[in-house]
């Protein structure tokens, strides 16, 4: 009889000893899955931030190879608006693929909403830059001074870009604190 129920008190508490050892196993694995996604939206929260930062960059030196440009009409020397126009294009190629990788993270949707509202501004600005460039050239070769006429058309075209990309700072800065204090 006493071996009955010492073997009985042994199964209790093989029994209980196999619910608590399950019951960590899947509170770890709870806690290895919410880790993982953290890491996860941190790493996403980063990588938006790099490549924001960096398109942030390209926009001003696309405003750089404009001044330049019109540096070498003021200089009357070709080689510089031809040097500008290739920056500015590099600049400009640079600026798109760091918007398009931005685009394509999975992100909230008041950064989805902040670059469908960048999108538009992007591609005049890019425009207004490389045909304010054009303008530059053709000035040097014809002595005429269209790319000046064009220059507040440009400078207003910066500007309502700059706007909209401090607010994407503002929201991509929001997001990065906000994974940061979820951890």
């Amino acid at each position: 009889m006493k071996l009955t129920t010492l073997n009985a008190k042994f199964t209790l508490l093989s029994g209980i000893v196999v619910l608590i050892i399950a019951g960590a196993a899947l509170e770890g694995r709870h806690s290895l899955t919410v880790m993982v996604s953290q890491a996860d939206e941190a790493q996403v929260a980063g990588q938006l931030l790099t490549n924001h930062m960096d398109s942030d960059m390209m926009h001003d030196a696309m405003r750089a190879d404009v001044l330049k440009a019109t540096l070498g009409v003021a200089q009357n020397d070709p080689a510089v608006i031809e040097e500008a126009k290739k920056a500015a294009e590099e600049h400009g190629a640079r600026f798109t693929k760091n918007f398009d990788a931005n685009q394509k993270l999975e992100k909230p949707d008041v950064l989805t909403q902040d670059f469908e509202k960048v999108a538009p501004a992007l591609k005049d600005y890019k425009e207004q830059a490389l045909a304010l460039i054009d303008k530059a050239a053709a000035d040097v070769k014809a002595g005429t001074a269209t790319a000046k006429a064009a220059t507040p058309k440009f400078k207003e075209s910066f500007s309502a870009l700059e706007e909209l990309m401090g607010k994407v700072t503002e929201d991509i800065s929001a997001y990065s604190e906000s994974v940061k204090n979820s951890q």
